[in-house]
């Protein structure tokens, strides 16, 4: 919602497609699910209903959010988009540049 990404992704020439109001709202109601430790399989459905939805890929904006990914993957559900974890990808960003520098 801070439009980072966007920004971003924008010096990048790379569209951005936002999630539209009514998948705002069932985002907010997952992160909250996530956060209260409340992670059900409707909760799943929703997650794979918003990642599904067409766009690819997905960059999973918050902490939670990769959370309910993992818990996809665990459970063998299917989802369509290719999911990116920006922490993640910081993670491996700064291990490759340490690996490298031979530290």
């Amino acid at each position: 919602q801070t439009g980072i990404y966007t920004e971003i992704f924008k010096e990048q020439n790379i569209r951005v497609i936002n999630p539209d109001k009514e998948q705002l709202i069932m985002i907010r109601e997952l992160i909250e699910d996530v956060k209260q430790n409340h992670i059900t399989t409707e909760s799943l459905s929703k997650f794979q209903q918003i990642t599904n939805d067409g766009c690819s890929p997905v960059v999973a904006g918050c902490s939670e959010l990769p959370v309910l990914y993992g818990k996809c993957v665990r459970r063998s559900i299917l989802l369509s988009n290719e999911i990116n974890d920006p922490l993640q990808s910081a993670i491996d960003c700064l291990l490759k540049t340490a690996f490298m520098e031979g530290r």
